[in-house]
């Protein structure tokens, strides 16, 4: 019997705090492997100037009453015996994703650098290895981009 894994990357994008303003709206990446419904998120925490990656198992972002969007970014599907792929690689691993996701330089020394920021450079990191394409990486910021702009915009607010 061939066992079929399917692994999701996806990018959240979760209300603003303390305000829903543009530049607080916090971005993540989510892992999500199935059939065992293994979740890691991928993020940078803290204050401005302070910030550090982080990665978290064990909790489902996407249930969070404050997620405002999840965007697709990859799929792919594998078996003992065929694979199918929806990217240049046949799997995606966490390890994968986890290294990739580290290397992206925290810019605590950038004023205004943020979240928003990281998910891109870290999803510039992921095309370079061949977990995604540069057209999925360009859909999935854009999709951040739409999901930010519906926060308060404060110079208006």
């Amino acid at each position: 019997m061939t066992t079929t894994t399917t692994t999701t990357l996806s990018l959240l994008v979760f209300h603003g705090s303390p305000l829903d303003f543009i530049k607080y709206r916090h971005a993540v990446l989510l892992l999500t492997t199935y059939p065992d419904n293994q979740q890691s998120m991928f993020h940078i925490t803290g204050p401005p100037g302070e910030f550090k990656f982080v990665e978290v198992t064990g909790t489902n972002p996407t249930q969070s009453a404050k997620l405002e969007r999840n965007i697709p970014v990859v799929s792919t599907v594998s078996g003992d015996n065929n694979s199918t792929t929806t990217t240049t690689t046949t799997t995606i691993s966490r390890k994968m994703v986890r290294d990739a996701c580290a290397r992206v330089k925290v810019r605590n020394d950038l004023p205004g650098w943020n979240c928003q920021n990281w998910v891109g450079e870290a999803l510039s990191e992921l095309v370079k290895i061949g977990c995604c394409t540069e057209v999925q990486r360009g859909l999935a910021v854009d999709g951040m981009v739409d999901a930010c702009l519906e926060a308060r915009d404060e110079e208006f607010a």
